[in-house]
């Protein structure tokens, strides 16, 4: 292969591996106040003496990221993380009687408007609050 015809090529593989991905889609906005229920079902959460009620999401949203808090029956809990198209990645790092831990939020936010996912191996569905 000639040294002239690999820049056309490698460009042309790029270009074509651009158009397979398409542009990215933008995030939700998942800002604001979500409740709703979440059952505590072992690990880590279900050791802190954490049991199934009602869980308050608040959020504020900064492009990607979030920040905000979570609260539910024996957990005050702070949350970062970064929203994905329709899906939230974050952090808890939370408080009960039994001490302290991290623990990951995976939330996806659904075509009815539910945002549920998983608090660690825990079911958690909310609502934005009116």
């Amino acid at each position: 292969m000639s040294s002239h015809l690999a820049p056309a090529l490698v460009g042309l593989v790029l270009l074509a591996g651009c158009a397979a991905t398409g542009p990215a889609q933008p995030s939700e906005r998942l800002d604001g106040v979500w409740v709703g229920t979440i059952s505590p079902r072992g690990g880590a959460l279900g050791a802190s003496g954490a049991t199934t009620g009602v869980a308050r999401l608040t959020l504020a949203q900064r492009q990607d990221a979030v920040d905000g808090a979570l609260t539910m029956p024996g957990v005050v809990a702070r949350v970062s993380g970064i929203v994905r198209g329709r899906a939230l990645q974050a952090s808890v790092d939370g408080r009960s009687q039994q001490g302290a831990g991290n623990l990951p939020l995976e939330l996806t936010l659904g075509p009815d408007g539910t945002l549920a996912g998983l608090l660690e191996s825990s079911p958690i569905s909310l609502r934005r609050a009116p």
